[in-house]
């Protein structure tokens, strides 16, 4: 067990088991590569939190929003990250919260992918969606139709 800062939950006990390795690290934070996914009791975000610094992102499950989001791994990444089997991959992409929660959005644009059995994971690019979808495009709407 080692013990490491985070700017949300204080000083937490990580398992090296709870670790995943980005080989590359993530666009724009090439030095952050070994993070732990924390969820967020009684809610759709995940805390994706640096062990190597306060660094953090907040990142969801998109099929649990987008169910028809879709999208297919090139066989470099499923090699890289090496995937066998399709159960072993999990999903994630990141969120930018805003103050008024109907207002946050979410990049579709670049999943991070994980494979839970060899605790790699990497951020791809797909050009198909937006960086900045909304999380909540029915509450957009409805706060527009209200506005």
């Amino acid at each position: 067990m080692n013990r490491i800062e985070t700017p949300l939950f204080g000083e937490i006990e990580i398992d090296q088991e709870q670790v995943v390795t980005f080989p590359h690290g993530v666009p724009g934070f090439e030095q952050e590569h070994q993070y732990v996914f924390i969820p967020l009791e009684d809610s759709l975000f995940v805390v994706m939190q640096s062990i190597q610094s306060p660094l953090y992102f907040v990142v969801i499950n998109p099929f649990q929003v987008f169910p028809d989001y879709d999208f297919s791994l090139s066989s470099s990444d499923q090699g890289l990250l090496g995937i066998n089997d399709p159960k072993d991959v999990v999903v994630y992409n990141i969120v930018v919260l805003r103050d008024e929660l109907a207002q946050s959005t979410v990049n579709m644009q670049a999943p991070i992918v994980v494979n839970i059995r060899s605790k790699q994971a990497k951020q791809i690019l797909l050009n198909q969606y937006q960086i900045k979808q909304p999380l909540f495009p029915n509450a957009l709407m409805s706060h527009a139709a209200n506005g």
